[in-house]
């Protein structure tokens, strides 16, 4: 992901503009009260004329499965038809239709 997050720079910013990696996981509350982590991935640079500044290339929100599935049905408006971990449980799986 670091690769990626440089490549993102490179291509939007500047090739030859030296960068940090940074990376922010920070809490988000929903209007409902739930509260979740947004994980955000940048690369920050110095520049002249507005001194430091964050180029975010990524970022993505980080749900329990409670919330994902709440918010598929409910949010989305989707019906959810199937789901499977992985054994560790660190990836879900959804197949959900609109409704």
């Amino acid at each position: 992901m670091q690769r990626f997050s440089r490549i993102a720079f490179e291509q939007a910013v500047d090739r030859s503009a030296p960068s940090v990696n940074r990376f922010f996981l920070l809490p988000v509350t929903f209007h409902d009260g739930q509260t979740a982590q947004v994980a955000i991935l940048g690369e920050e640079f110095s520049s002249t004329i507005k001194g430091r500044n964050l180029h975010v290339s990524n970022f993505c929100l980080k749900l329990n499965l409670d919330q994902y599935r709440h918010y598929r049905r409910h949010g989305g408006h989707f019906e959810i038809t199937g789901e499977t971990l992985t054994d560790d449980e660190t990836l879900h799986f959804q197949l959900s239709r609109r409704i």
